[in-house]
């Protein structure tokens, strides 16, 4: 198994007044993926969060697909791998702060 190539991306999140969530989505045909996402800066004393809020896959090449949601951000983990990935979405909250963070796919054949 081989990299055979890469996504690379930012996300940014600002709420210096109350909550905010925000994600970015990607979809692509069924293949071997890691999916990790990490943070870079965060100011202010409020909170910042990000993470993998939810992912799609086959159980088969032949399907079916699968839904996977992590529910609320504290339960949103940073990386994740599945040979038959077809979606993943990133997802960033933040509460009276702003932050900034990385995301990046890795796919394998």
């Amino acid at each position: 198994m081989g990299a055979t190539g890469k996504w690379v991306g930012m996300i940014y999140g600002y709420a210096y007044h109350g909550e905010r969530e925000g994600t970015v989505e990607m979809n692509f045909p069924p293949q071997p993926v890691f999916a990790s996402v990490w943070l870079s800066q965060t100011i202010d004393d409020g909170r910042s969060a990000l993470g993998i809020r939810s992912l799609e896959y086959l159980e088969t090449r032949d399907g079916p697909g699968v839904k996977l949601d992590f529910g609320p951000f504290f339960d949103w983990p940073p990386t994740w791998y599945h040979p038959l990935m077809t979606r993943v979405t990133f997802g960033v909250s933040v509460y009276g702060s702003t932050c900034r963070g990385g995301l990046a796919l890795d796919f394998w054949s």
